[in-house]
This record gives C-alpha cells, sequence and structure tokens, in this order.
C-alpha cells in the first residue's frame, strides 16, 4: 500500500498545476508543457513573438484579457493568470 500511494503522490506532483504560490508564467509555462500547443498557439493571445516571451519569463504582466484568452485556450479558469 506505501508503494501505491507513493506513486499517486509522484503522479499528482507531474501532472497537476505548480503550487498556488506559483507565479503566472509559473503557471503559464506548465500548461504550455503539459498540452500540444507552442509558443506559436500564444501570438494571438500577445500579439507578439517578444511579448510572449516577456510573459513566459515573467517581465510582462498579463491582462486581463490576455487571461481570459489563455483561459479559453488552456480550458482553465482565467483566475490562474492574474
Amino acid at each position: 500500500m506505501d508503494l501505491l500511494g507513493v506513486l499517486i503522490e509522484d503522479y499528482d506532483r507531474r501532472h497537476s498545476l505548480p503550487p498556488d504560490d506559483s507565479t503566472p508564467a509559473d503557471r503559464l509555462q506548465f500548461l504550455l508543457a503539459h498540452s500540444e500547443k507552442t509558443t506559436v498557439d500564444l501570438l494571438p493571445v500577445f500579439g507578439q513573438r517578444s511579448h510572449v516571451n516577456e510573459a513566459m519569463n515573467g517581465n510582462r504582466k498579463i491582462s486581463a484579457e490576455q487571461a481570459r484568452k489563455l483561459a479559453k485556450l488552456f480550458s482553465v479558469q482565467p483566475g490562474l493568470f492574474i
């Protein structure tokens, strides 16, 4: 039984969202890494490749409108990005 608990905990750690204290950039990176999407898919959200890179690195805040678009893209709540 202990092994099953360890395996479940390991799976959850690798496949769930980052911890609550993670940044919007961390969450965006996580969702991108665990989806079939690429940074090219983020261009309609941010408009420019440089803005995508800045948001991914945490150098650009994600606006409410961008959060709504990202939420739709990844099927999550917009609050993850604010």
